[in-house]
Order: C-alpha cells, then structure tokens, then sequence
C-alpha cells in the first residue's frame, strides 16, 4: 500500500475499507446463524433417527413373527437391516451425544465430534503415526534401560509407558466418539497395560524388583517389537481393504488378531501366542515370587493378578475370533464347489454312481467324483479364488449344453457384487451348514421345473472379469454364451464373505 496518498485517495481507501468490513460482518452474521440453524438441525436429526432404529427394531420383531413365507420373510429383514445400516451411517456424521465417562472425567463436558470427514481420517492417521513413533522409541530404548542398571532410567521408562498409555486411551475415546470401531476388549487392555505402567512405577527398587526386572524389561522390548509390527503391517492391510471397500474408513490398526487380518496377517499370530504366553509366564513368575518371605511390596501380587487378566483375555479374544472364522466363514472356493456340483446332480449330467456322498460341514453333501470332472473343478476353482481376492470377478457361469452342436441350453449365473462398507459386518452371519443349506435349497427348488435335458450334455464355466487380470497361460478368450430365446428365473442372493452373489438360471 502507498504511504503517500492524497486526501480523497485516502478517504476512498477508508470508505472502501469501511465497505468490505461492512460485507464481510453481514456474512459472518449470516454465518453465525447458518450454524446455529445446523446445531438444531443436528439435534432435530438425531432424535428422528433413534426414532427411526426404535421402528426398524419393532418391524423386525413383527415381521418374524408374522405369517409371511420364509423367502419373503428374510427379504424384508435383509431390507430393515439395510436401512439399520444406513441410519447407524448417518448418525456417524452427527454429532456424538455422549463422550463417555472416561473423556467426561479428562476433557469436562465439550464435544469431541470432528465432523469434516478428511479431518477424522487425518486424525486417524496421526494416531497411527504416534503409536508407530512411540513404540519405535520404545524399542530402542528398552536396551538402554535392560544393560544400565540406574532406577532413574527406569523411573523414566515406567513414566514414558504410562503417559503412553494414557494418551493411547484418551486418542482412542476421541476416535470411537467419531467412528472408529476399537473393540471393547482391546480398549480396555490400554487401561489394564496403563494401571501396570503406573504400578512398575511405583515399585521401590530392592531385591525383589531387581530379581524380576530384567524379565519385565525385555518383555516390554518383545511387546514393543510385536506392536511395531502390527502396525506396519495392518496399516497395508487396512489401506488394501478399504479400497475394496471391506473395511471403514476410520478403522485403525489394533493389538491382538481380528477377522480381517485372516487376509494376509496371519503370520502375525506366532507372535502373540508367545506374547501371550510371555505374560501368563510373568504371571507365575510373579506371583511365586510374592510368597517368598523378602517379597512383602503389595506391587508383586497385584503386577501378577494384572498380567494374569491381560493373559487370560487376549488369549479368549483371539481363540473367538478364529472359532469364528473356522465356524462361521465357509470359503469361497467351496461355495462354489457345492453350488456347481448340486446343479450336476440336479441336473443328471452324471449317473448317480459318479457322485459320492461326503460329510461337509455335519452335512452329507453329493460330489462327483469323476476324474476329469474333479480335475476341472479343482483348477477352475483355485484360480476362482485367486480372483475374488484380487477383487476382480464379475460374474461366473456355468453353462450346460449339448455335446454334438455346443446348442447351449441352460445358464447358471452367479453374479458378484461387493458389499458396501460395514455390511458384512452387521449382516447375520449363517453358521456353515445353513448356508449350505441355503445353496442345496435353492438349486433343488427349480431344477425340477426345469426342461427335461436331452441325452449326451456336457457343461462349462465361464469366469467374467476385469480387462487387466492375468489368465492362466492354457485359458483364452471366448465368445459370451447365451440361451437363445431364454427364459430366467432368479434365485434370490447369498452372501460369501464380503461378497454378494446373485443366482439366476436361464434356459430354453
């Protein structure tokens, strides 16, 4: 600006001034009232939509109970639960009514709600970074303390641990106020991990502590190694999957084994079992330790109790999550086995005498046992598989025809479709033998109103995908296969994982 201006050049400055702060009052009032307008809104919204999931919990109680058919009954449930899903989703972007009691007692009454969406995400991934941070000192520094015997450097490796811990669980409350999905056994090992912290602290330096010190030390080493771990390795994982959109978007990196990690981050579980068993061996250490006569600190037998209860719940947490995945999780590959395979026997491809009757799942389940047939599946299938991790299937059909002319007469289609974010967690997961009973049930229900098969038919199977997916180097190309003049009857869906799949059958 020029210092050295005319009177009217100076007086045209201050009215032009005066104007643009005038302006500018008018819309910062106008802003002011905007928000006070999206407060009420928010607040209005809020109640209409515990409302709302007050209803859909009373429909789904009157639907099941309702005189409705079984296939129209679970349809409306699938809808109600889908609309359960997408009021749980809008709430995420209201404020959160309660921070709990936790973030009452630290922060007072204040909302902790963030709710521009890049800004929860940049959150998200500041604490990923401060835990990644954190314990990479932590591992540097637990052999610094392990080989010089000072208490002060003790003192100040128990203090850092405990401040650790305390911001961890403040960050975490903060994060689940704003839709991180922190499971409730492993936020409370933060507290567990924080109150043994504090105790370490306070334990007087003497023969006691000096005989278990080295062992807490390098366990500590172990846990911040392990930790480390886990969270380079989920955040590719996490990073991976929510592309796909099998994961939300807030979810963070976590101690312990969950669903998720089966893709990938199964070499992870070697590692906590000995962490798990490290601290249940602290436990016993610990507590023979306090009935000796020169151990009278009241930190030993409640150190001991502590590592005890962490030992015990990590341990049930992690067997739970892989009973689920064993119980409820049947895999692709075999879904699809026993789906193709129940329509080859539906559909009298095979004699009778080719198909062999195997238990699956507590359930006896017809496969054929023809050499070629078995061979055929087993490639198809793996690579099947392969596919649907790389998220690259469209459709898969299995067409039946007539060996003399290729005249295609019917056509399975199974299309796939994923899951939107946080479905397939919500959805009712069917133990293995309903869903097998799902597959057998509907192929069995319309095979029978289907026209009767000339003799010598054969079948094929057809994978669509992506343009850029790599093919085995003996498949190709081919032509779409279609019925001509078709007629279609849908099946309905089901669920495989974080897939749905579509069937329908199409024939002359």
């Amino acid at each position: 600006m020029d210092l050295q201006m005319s009177v009217s050049d100076c007086r045209t400055a201050l009215n032009n001034f005066q104007s643009r702060v005038s302006d500018f009052e008018i819309t910062f009032k106008d802003h002011l009232s905007m928000r006070t307008s999206i407060g009420q809104f928010q607040i209005s919204a809020r109640k209409t939509l515990t409302h709302f999931l007050h209803e859909v919990s009373e429909l789904k109680k009157i639907t099941k109970m309702s005189i409705l058919d079984e296939e129209e009954c679970k349809k409306e449930l699938s809808k109600l639960t889908n609309y359960e899903m997408r009021f749980d989703e809008m709430l995420s972007h209201l404020p959160c009514e309660n921070n709990g009691i936790y973030l009452n007692i630290i922060l007072g009454n204040i909302s902790v709600s963030i709710l521009n969406r890049m800004q929860r995400i940049r959150y998200k991934e500041d604490y990923e970074k401060f835990k990644l941070r954190v314990n990479l000192i932590l591992f540097v520094f637990a052999p610094v303390v392990y080989f010089f015997h000072l208490r002060v450097l003790d003192a100040a490796y128990n203090f850092f641990l405990v401040w650790y811990y305390c911001t961890l669980t403040i960050r975490e409350s903060i994060l689940r106020c704003n839709g991180s999905r922190i499971k409730g056994w492993w936020l409370f090992h933060h507290y567990a991990s924080a109150v043994l912290s504090g105790i370490m602290l306070t334990w007087p330096d003497g023969e006691c502590y000096q005989n278990s010190r080295k062992q807490l030390l390098f366990f500590s080493f172990y846990i911040s190694f392990v930790t480390f771990l886990q969270c380079q390795y989920q955040r590719g994982c996490l990073y991976r999957l929510k592309a796909l959109g099998r994961r939300h978007s807030m979810d963070i990196t976590v101690e312990g084994f969950h669903t998720w990690m089966f893709r990938g981050l199964t070499f992870l579980l070697p590692f906590l079992i000995i962490g798990y068993v490290f601290q249940l061996y602290n436990a016993y250490l610990l507590y023979h330790l306090s009935q000796t006569y020169h151990c009278r600190e009241w930190q030993v037998s409640v150190l001991a109790l502590v590592f005890l209860l962490m030992a015990t719940g990590n341990t049930l947490t992690t067997a739970e999550v892989c009973f689920h995945k064993v119980r409820h999780r049947l895999d692709v590959r075999d879904r699809l086995h026993f789906s193709l395979n129940v329509i080859l026997y539906q559909r009298s491809l095979y004699e009778i005498s080719n198909f062999e009757r195997n238990l699956k799942y507590d359930l006896p389940v017809l496969i054929c046992k023809n050499d070629v047939v078995d061979k055929f599946f087993h490639a198809f299938l793996s690579q099947m598989k392969l596919w649907f991790e790389k998220n690259c299937i469209k459709k898969i059909t299995c067409i039946i025809c007539k060996i003399e002319d290729r005249d295609v007469l019917e056509c399975w289609h199974f299309r796939v479709s994923v899951l939107a974010t946080g479905n397939f967690e919500k959805k009712h997961m069917e133990s293995a033998e309903e869903q097998l009973r799902i597959i057998v049930r509907k192929i069995s229900t319309v095979a029978p109103f289907l026209p009767v098969l000339p003799p010598n038919c054969s079948f094929d199977c057809f994978a669509y995908t992506d343009c850029e997916v790599e093919c085995p180097d003996d498949w190709s190309e081919l032509k779409l296969k279609t019925v001509c003049t078709e007629q279609m009857i849908n099946l309905g869906s089901f669920n495989v994982g974080f897939y749905s799949i579509d069937l329908t059958v199409c024939y002359k």
